[in-house]
């Protein structure tokens, strides 16, 4: 299953989770209350999942961003080091 159909189905569990929570607090059923938890954390699990893979298909595509971005802290480390040495 690909990253996007993942995160969605992640998000109806969700909400799936969620009309049992409500039905939950209306009834009062103990079972609404378990399968609520269980498939809310079930869509957070899917969702999370799939984002880092999407993150990581990212960040193999896109390897002079992390260059750059070490770049910046290098200079700015190096500013910073300036600005404080005679003190």
């Amino acid at each position: 299953m690909d990253e996007i159909r993942r995160t969605k189905w992640g998000i109806a569990t969700f909400l799936v989770g969620f009309a049992c929570l409500i039905l939950f607090f209306v009834s009062g059923w103990v079972i609404a209350g378990v399968a609520a938890f269980a498939s809310m954390v079930a869509g957070i699990v899917l969702v999370t999942g799939a984002l880092r893979e999407i993150a990581a298909g990212q960040r193999s595509t896109d390897p002079g961003r992390r260059e750059q971005v070490a770049q910046w802290l290098a200079e700015w480390e190096k500013r910073f080091r300036q600005r404080y040495k005679g003190k």
